[in-house]
This record gives structure tokens, C-alpha cells and sequence, in this order.
């Protein structure tokens, strides 16, 4: 099982960026006090970052830069960044 999450849509100009997470059988219960980024403090968050890289099986994390967004337009941006971190 994964899951992934995206950053930089909302920007005028940069990459955008994809994290896939994958959890296996094995994975126990999340952190606790994890939940949507945009919901914690920058503290919270970064406290979260050791728990959370030792209950996920593997992460990883790709961009597409903004040469790629002009050229292929945000969604198969978004997507290219997917796979490659997908391919990770």
C-alpha cells in the first residue's frame, strides 16, 4: 500500500514535487499526532520526520522543473514527477 502528495501547484513559478510513501504488511499504527501537513507546525512537522521515516517500508521524492510545466502543462507534470518517484 502507498500513498502520494504533491507540492508547488499553487506556484507561480518552481518545480512541483511528488513524495510516494509505501507501507507493507508489516507497517504498525501511524505516528501519533500525524495528520494533514498544512494542519501541524513547522515544530510538529519536523519532529515528525524520524518517526515517520521508521514506520514507512521506503519513500521517495521527484520533481518535474518549471521548463517541463511550460512545456507539458501542470497535470502531466505532476504525473512525470510521480513516476519518477515511483521508480525510486
Amino acid at each position: 500500500m502507498g500513498g502520494c502528495d504533491e507540492v508547488g501547484r499553487g506556484a507561480l513559478a518552481g518545480p512541483v514535487t511528488v513524495g510516494v510513501a509505501v507501507m507493507t504488511l508489516d507497517t504498525a499504527a501511524p505516528p501519533s499526532g500525524l495528520r494533514d501537513s498544512k494542519l501541524l507546525s513547522p515544530t510538529a512537522r519536523h519532529r515528525l520526520i524520524e518517526p515517520i521515516r521508521r514506520w514507512i517500508g521506503a519513500w521517495a521524492v521527484a520533481s518535474s522543473s518549471p521548463a517541463e510545466i511550460d512545456e507539458f502543462g501542470l497535470t502531466v507534470a505532476l504525473r512525470t514527477a510521480a513516476h519518477r518517484a515511483l521508480a525510486d
